[in-house]
Protein backbone atom coordinates (compact mmCIF):
# COMPACT_ATOMS: atom_id res chain seq x y z
CA UNK A 1 0.00 0.00 0.00
CA UNK A 2 2.86 2.33 0.88
CA UNK A 3 4.51 1.67 -2.48
CA UNK A 4 1.33 2.54 -4.33
CA UNK A 5 0.51 5.66 -2.34
CA UNK A 6 0.58 8.83 -4.45
CA UNK A 7 2.48 11.81 -3.10
CA UNK A 8 2.03 15.46 -3.99
CA UNK A 9 4.94 16.89 -5.96
CA UNK A 10 6.57 19.64 -3.92
CA UNK A 11 6.71 23.04 -5.55
CA UNK A 12 10.16 24.41 -6.17
CA UNK A 13 11.29 27.39 -4.06
CA UNK A 14 11.19 29.51 -7.22
CA UNK A 15 7.60 28.53 -7.97
CA UNK A 16 6.64 29.35 -4.38
CA UNK A 17 8.13 32.83 -4.74
CA UNK A 18 6.32 33.49 -8.03
CA UNK A 19 3.09 32.28 -6.46
CA UNK A 20 3.63 34.58 -3.48
CA UNK A 21 4.18 37.56 -5.78
CA UNK A 22 0.96 36.81 -7.64
CA UNK A 23 -0.85 36.43 -4.32
CA UNK A 24 0.32 39.88 -3.20
CA UNK A 25 -0.87 41.31 -6.54
CA UNK A 26 -4.33 39.88 -5.91
CA UNK A 27 -4.41 41.05 -2.28
CA UNK A 28 -3.56 44.62 -3.28
CA UNK A 29 -6.10 44.59 -6.10
CA UNK A 30 -3.55 45.61 -8.72
CA UNK A 31 -4.45 45.53 -12.39
CA UNK A 32 -2.10 43.64 -14.73
CA UNK A 33 -0.73 46.90 -16.13
CA UNK A 34 -0.08 48.39 -12.69
CA UNK A 35 1.47 45.15 -11.44
CA UNK A 36 3.82 44.93 -14.42
CA UNK A 37 4.70 48.63 -14.18
CA UNK A 38 5.59 48.27 -10.51
CA UNK A 39 7.55 45.08 -11.20
CA UNK A 40 9.48 46.89 -13.92
CA UNK A 41 10.19 49.80 -11.58
CA UNK A 42 11.66 47.40 -9.01
CA UNK A 43 13.51 44.89 -11.21
CA UNK A 44 13.61 46.26 -14.75
CA UNK A 45 11.50 43.30 -15.93
CA UNK A 46 7.75 43.06 -16.50
CA UNK A 47 7.19 39.35 -15.80
CA UNK A 48 7.87 37.31 -12.67
CA UNK A 49 8.86 34.41 -14.91
CA UNK A 50 11.87 36.44 -16.10
CA UNK A 51 13.18 37.13 -12.58
CA UNK A 52 15.99 35.24 -10.92
CA UNK A 53 15.79 34.23 -7.25
CA UNK A 54 17.38 37.44 -5.95
CA UNK A 55 15.05 39.58 -8.05
CA UNK A 56 12.03 37.61 -6.85
CA UNK A 57 13.10 38.18 -3.23
CA UNK A 58 13.51 41.91 -3.90
CA UNK A 59 10.16 42.16 -5.67
CA UNK A 60 8.32 40.38 -2.84
CA UNK A 61 9.97 42.65 -0.31
CA UNK A 62 9.09 45.84 -2.20
CA UNK A 63 5.53 44.74 -3.04
CA UNK A 64 4.94 44.09 0.66
CA UNK A 65 5.86 47.67 1.55
CA UNK A 66 2.81 49.92 1.76
CA UNK A 67 2.96 52.36 -1.15
CA UNK A 68 4.18 55.78 -0.12
CA UNK A 69 3.99 59.02 -1.98
CA UNK A 70 6.89 60.53 -0.08
CA UNK A 71 9.25 60.50 -3.08
CA UNK A 72 10.40 63.91 -4.32
CA UNK A 73 8.54 63.56 -7.64
CA UNK A 74 5.22 62.85 -5.89
CA UNK A 75 5.43 65.14 -2.86
CA UNK A 76 4.55 68.16 -5.01
CA UNK A 77 1.49 66.41 -6.44
CA UNK A 78 0.18 65.59 -2.97
CA UNK A 79 0.88 69.12 -1.68
CA UNK A 80 -0.95 70.62 -4.67
CA UNK A 81 -3.89 68.25 -4.18
CA UNK A 82 -4.29 69.45 -0.59
CA UNK A 83 -3.86 73.06 -1.72
CA UNK A 84 -6.60 72.68 -4.36
CA UNK A 85 -8.89 71.17 -1.72
CA UNK A 86 -8.21 74.09 0.63
CA UNK A 87 -8.92 76.49 -2.23
CA UNK A 88 -12.37 74.95 -2.62
CA UNK A 89 -11.57 73.46 -6.03
CA UNK A 90 -12.05 69.83 -4.94
CA UNK A 91 -14.83 68.09 -3.05
CA UNK A 92 -12.53 65.48 -1.52
CA UNK A 93 -8.96 66.03 -0.35
CA UNK A 94 -8.28 62.43 0.68
CA UNK A 95 -5.47 60.19 -0.57
CA UNK A 96 -8.08 57.87 -2.10
CA UNK A 97 -9.53 60.75 -4.13
CA UNK A 98 -6.02 61.73 -5.24
CA UNK A 99 -5.33 58.15 -6.36
CA UNK A 100 -8.60 58.19 -8.34
CA UNK A 101 -7.49 61.43 -10.03
CA UNK A 102 -4.10 59.87 -10.78
CA UNK A 103 -5.78 56.87 -12.40
CA UNK A 104 -7.90 59.10 -14.62
CA UNK A 105 -4.83 61.08 -15.66
CA UNK A 106 -2.28 58.29 -16.10
CA UNK A 107 -3.96 54.89 -15.84
CA UNK A 108 -1.84 54.02 -12.78
CA UNK A 109 -3.65 52.84 -9.67
CA UNK A 110 -1.87 55.04 -7.13
CA UNK A 111 0.25 58.16 -6.85
CA UNK A 112 3.10 56.11 -5.38
CA UNK A 113 3.37 54.05 -8.58
CA UNK A 114 4.07 57.02 -10.87
CA UNK A 115 7.31 57.60 -12.67
CA UNK A 116 8.80 61.12 -12.42
CA UNK A 117 7.42 62.08 -15.84
CA UNK A 118 3.93 60.81 -14.95
CA UNK A 119 4.04 62.64 -11.61
CA UNK A 120 4.99 65.82 -13.48
CA UNK A 121 1.94 65.37 -15.72
CA UNK A 122 -0.30 65.15 -12.65
CA UNK A 123 1.45 68.10 -11.02
CA UNK A 124 0.96 70.33 -14.04
CA UNK A 125 -2.73 69.46 -14.14
CA UNK A 126 -3.11 70.38 -10.47
CA UNK A 127 -1.20 73.63 -11.01
CA UNK A 128 -3.80 74.59 -13.62
CA UNK A 129 -6.61 73.89 -11.13
CA UNK A 130 -4.85 75.93 -8.43
CA UNK A 131 -4.16 78.78 -10.86
CA UNK A 132 -7.88 79.17 -11.55
CA UNK A 133 -8.32 79.89 -7.84
CA UNK A 134 -5.54 82.48 -7.85
CA UNK A 135 -2.74 80.34 -6.44
CA UNK A 136 0.53 80.11 -8.36
CA UNK A 137 3.41 78.06 -6.98
CA UNK A 138 6.47 80.34 -6.64
CA UNK A 139 9.50 79.27 -8.65
CA UNK A 140 12.57 78.06 -6.79
CA UNK A 141 10.70 77.49 -3.53
CA UNK A 142 12.74 74.54 -2.21
CA UNK A 143 11.53 74.67 1.38
CA UNK A 144 7.89 75.25 0.51
CA UNK A 145 7.53 78.32 2.75
CA UNK A 146 6.88 80.75 -0.12
CA UNK A 147 4.21 78.43 -1.54
CA UNK A 148 2.48 78.25 1.84
CA UNK A 149 2.45 82.04 2.11
CA UNK A 150 1.11 82.37 -1.45
CA UNK A 151 -1.61 79.80 -0.74
CA UNK A 152 -2.85 81.58 2.39
CA UNK A 153 -2.89 84.92 0.56
CA UNK A 154 -4.88 83.36 -2.31
CA UNK A 155 -7.34 81.89 0.20
CA UNK A 156 -7.75 85.24 1.93
CA UNK A 157 -8.52 86.87 -1.43
CA UNK A 158 -11.14 84.19 -2.19
CA UNK A 159 -12.74 84.78 1.21
CA UNK A 160 -12.88 88.51 0.51
CA UNK A 161 -14.42 87.94 -2.94
CA UNK A 162 -17.11 85.79 -1.33
CA UNK A 163 -17.82 88.38 1.36
CA UNK A 164 -16.64 86.19 4.21
CA UNK A 165 -14.01 88.77 5.21
CA UNK A 166 -14.30 92.50 4.64
CA UNK A 167 -10.86 93.35 3.31
CA UNK A 168 -8.23 91.66 1.20
CA UNK A 169 -5.36 93.90 2.29
CA UNK A 170 -2.20 92.39 3.83
CA UNK A 171 -2.78 94.20 7.12
CA UNK A 172 -6.32 92.83 7.38
CA UNK A 173 -4.86 89.33 7.13
CA UNK A 174 -2.26 90.20 9.76
CA UNK A 175 -5.05 91.57 11.95
CA UNK A 176 -6.92 88.28 11.62
CA UNK A 177 -3.80 86.39 12.68
CA UNK A 178 -3.21 88.67 15.65
CA UNK A 179 -6.85 88.54 16.73
CA UNK A 180 -7.73 84.89 16.21
CA UNK A 181 -4.54 82.88 16.46
CA UNK A 182 -3.04 81.76 19.75
CA UNK A 183 0.54 81.66 18.53
CA UNK A 184 2.01 84.82 19.93
CA UNK A 185 2.57 85.94 16.33
CA UNK A 186 1.20 89.14 14.84
CA UNK A 187 1.97 88.97 11.10
CA UNK A 188 1.73 86.32 8.41
CA UNK A 189 5.47 86.39 7.67
CA UNK A 190 6.25 85.27 11.24
CA UNK A 191 4.37 81.98 10.94
CA UNK A 192 6.23 78.67 10.63
CA UNK A 193 5.45 76.06 7.98
CA UNK A 194 3.27 74.05 10.37
CA UNK A 195 1.41 77.20 11.47
CA UNK A 196 0.82 78.17 7.85
CA UNK A 197 -0.52 74.68 7.14
CA UNK A 198 -2.92 75.02 10.07
CA UNK A 199 -4.05 78.43 8.79
CA UNK A 200 -4.56 77.00 5.29
CA UNK A 201 -6.78 74.26 6.72
CA UNK A 202 -8.77 76.85 8.69
CA UNK A 203 -9.26 79.03 5.61
CA UNK A 204 -10.05 75.96 3.53
CA UNK A 205 -12.92 75.05 5.84
CA UNK A 206 -14.20 78.63 5.63
CA UNK A 207 -14.04 78.58 1.84
CA UNK A 208 -15.89 75.27 1.57
CA UNK A 209 -18.66 76.60 3.83
CA UNK A 210 -19.06 79.79 1.83
CA UNK A 211 -21.17 80.13 -1.35
CA UNK A 212 -19.03 79.98 -4.50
Amino acid sequence: MGAGKMTRTARSPRAVKIGRLHQIKAQQGLSDDTYRAKLELITGKRSAADLDDAELDEAIKKFHVKPSAAHPHTRMARALWIACFNLGQLDDGSDAALDAFVKRQTGKERLAFLTPSEANEVTEGLKDIARRAGFVVPAGDKGGLLARLALVRAQWKLLAERGVVKSVTPWSLDHHIERSRQMGKTVLAQLSASELDALAREFGAMIRRSPA
